[in-house]
């Protein structure tokens, strides 16, 4: 880049850059359950959201779909929690500040909004189906999804075997990583097990 500015974080990795477009944080989400949930953001843009839960070992199915905006759909939970959004969207609310534009005139960042500061832990575990916590020392959020599957062989002569996924949440500190569907299934091939090597998650005390 021969023009602009550039900020880098403490790794110096580049973080903001008129070459760069950040997703900042645009607003806190509570949700209760299953349901369906407007995030607000333009369908046009791009959105990531993060979960912290209001108890231990809550887990659920997220898929996003659009209406306008992006909307998160929640299937299969046991509890709620709150949503961390952040997209592709800045807006300047004071008089004073940096503000950030690409080379075609659109504002990318300003001094008004706050980026996303993403962290990654290792995954202590690989496949499993017994529920475990992975302690990160600052309270958080989660990317949320599936972490692992797992296959429970009970008659290899007949092809019957238990098969089933864990997800993750967050609380307090921790990662909290839940089992959460399970089904017996008997002939056919078995679906091969994975495991996600690393959990992506955020420190909440920046946004709150």
């Amino acid at each position: 880049m021969s023009y602009g500015l550039q900020i880098t974080g403490d790794d110096g990795r580049l973080w903001i850059s008129p070459d760069f477009v950040p997703l900042n944080f645009q607003r806190k989400i509570a949700f209760s359950g299953n349901g369906s949930y407007d995030t607000g953001v333009s369908a046009s843009n791009r959105m990531i959201f993060f979960v912290r839960n209001s108890a231990a070992f809550i887990a659920a199915d997220f898929t996003l779909s659009q209406s306008g905006t992006w909307i998160i759909n929640v299937s299969s939970a046991n509890g709620g929690g709150t949503f961390y959004i952040f997209a592709d969207i800045a807006t300047i609310k004071s008089t004073y500040g940096i503000a950030v534009y690409s080379a075609a005139g659109k504002l990318l960042w300003c001094t008004d909004m706050l980026p996303l500061m993403l962290r990654r832990i290792n995954n202590p575990q690989a496949i499993t189906n017994t529920n475990y916590t992975v302690e990160t020392g600052i309270n958080l959020a989660v990317y949320p999804g599936i972490v692992s599957t797992y296959r429970q062989v009970l008659n290899p002569g007949q092809n019957i075997f238990i098969y089933g996924y864990m997800g993750c949440g967050a609380y307090g500190t921790s990662i909290t990583v839940t089992r959460m569907y399970t089904e017996q299934i008997s002939g056919g091939t078995p679906e091969p097990v994975r495991f996600k090597q690393e959990f992506l998650y955020i420190d909440v005390s920046l946004y709150d």
